[in-house]
């Protein structure tokens, strides 16, 4: 369930990111149309007023032109997390202090093989004091 719901994701980002990137050409288009008038008669108001108006338009295209980049870049992300929920990535299990291995290894009781933590002072089995991680062999200590 989860895997569809990160291809919807990232589908509908897509599809919204696109549609960003055209209203952003429709918008640079016009804008580029509207500087480029020039009256008849010279210069005037309206043809100031219009090409102001077009300067705005660029300016819009480029900020929808940034905002369907985003929202394609967040939807991948949010969407592939989804994806690949099952997976951790490398960078992430470093980083996560939840997946080092701090924990007691089990080792054999000296006298009855129980198998005891190696943090242990004593067998809980049969109460011999168990060898602390210093006089432990290489392989065993953690």
């Amino acid at each position: 369930m989860k895997k569809i719901l990160g291809i919807v994701i990232i589908i509908l980002g897509v599809i919204s990111g696109l549609l960003f990137f055209n209203a952003g050409m429709k918008l640079s288009s016009s804008g580029k149309d509207l500087t480029s008038l020039r009256s008849v008669g010279g210069t005037s108001i309206a043809e100031s007023y219009y090409q102001s108006m077009g300067e705005y338009g660029l300016a819009y295209s480029t900020i929808c032109y940034a905002l369907g980049l985003s929202i394609i870049t967040i939807s991948l992300g949010f969407g592939g997390r989804y994806l690949f929920d099952n997976e951790t990535l490398s960078f992430e299990k470093s980083a996560n202090p939840k997946n080092e291995t701090n924990k007691a290894s089990l080792i054999p009781c000296p006298n009855c093989n129980n198998l005891c933590s190696s943090d242990a002072e004593s067998c809980p089995k049969c109460g011999t004091a168990i060898n602390k991680k210093d006089d432990l062999p290489n392989f065993l200590k953690g």
